[in-house]
């Protein structure tokens, strides 16, 4: 058993949390998305499953590959890679797009091509340092 938590603790230490570790609050964190016919779950730096509410089998949309957002700010964008081919057609994968939110929560799920899903995800991580003082502290002011 201790061995399996120092395996774990060394894996979590060289995973990219960002530049001020904004982002360690996901560490083993999963977030779920009901729409009509599917739940989206994503387990932070884990891996994101599209789960059938009809019953169906759990389909693995991909696993935690790398931060890809833009050179300015790369902890804006994640992708996971590698999920469960398609039908005649690529490997399954996710982009999460992170926004300045009050809570971490997913506000939206999309395919926008065929088996390319991209997500919208708001997070007080995504809030510059004013910003999220502002929010976490909405009555406070500075003297």
């Amino acid at each position: 058993m201790l061995r399996f938590l120092c395996r774990d603790l060394r894996k979590q230490a060289d995973v990219d949390v960002g530049s001020h570790g904004e982002y360690s609050a996901f560490m083993d964190q999963c977030f779920d998305y009901d729409e009509r016919e599917y739940t989206y779950r994503v387990c932070m730096f884990k891996d994101a499953k599209q789960i059938s509410k009809g019953g169906g089998s759990d389909v693995t949309i991909g696993y935690w590959d790398a931060w890809t957002g833009p050179s300015d700010n790369k902890y804006l964008k994640m992708k996971y890679a590698n999920g469960a081919t398609c039908w005649n057609g690529p490997a399954r994968s996710l982009t999460i797009t992170f926004q300045c939110g009050v809570d971490h929560k997913i506000i939206d799920v999309r395919e926008p091509t065929r088996c390319e899903y991209s997500m919208l995800f708001e997070t007080p991580s995504a809030c510059d340092e004013k910003i999220a003082t502002t929010i976490i502290h909405p009555n406070h002011e500075e003297f």
